[in-house]
């Protein structure tokens, strides 16, 4: 299985580090509690939006994108914050 990233038992922090090398839209873990969870799987690391997607289900976290187009993956208890302009 060529272009695939595999992790077993990894902290989610060093999965998304790992997958944010293969591609200009980046996925962004928002707070510590989501930094903590723990990765086994594998996946195509250039398709973001998926992967993003697939984690959000997985653990249940929020998914949404800010301003400049990253993803961002937090605990589904914390509070959305929607910058002024």
């Amino acid at each position: 299985m060529s272009g695939l990233l595999s992790f077993e038992n990894t902290p989610l922090v060093d999965v998304i580090a790992a997958a944010n090398r293969y591609s200009v839209r980046q996925i962004r873990l928002v707070d510590d509690r989501s930094k903590s969870l723990r990765f086994t799987g594998t996946f195509q690391p250039t398709k973001p939006d998926d992967l993003a997607a697939m984690l959000a289900a997985t653990f249940r976290l929020r998914l949404s994108t800010n301003p400049s187009g990253n993803l961002l993956l937090s605990s589904a208890d914390m509070p959305i914050v929607v910058p002024r302009k």
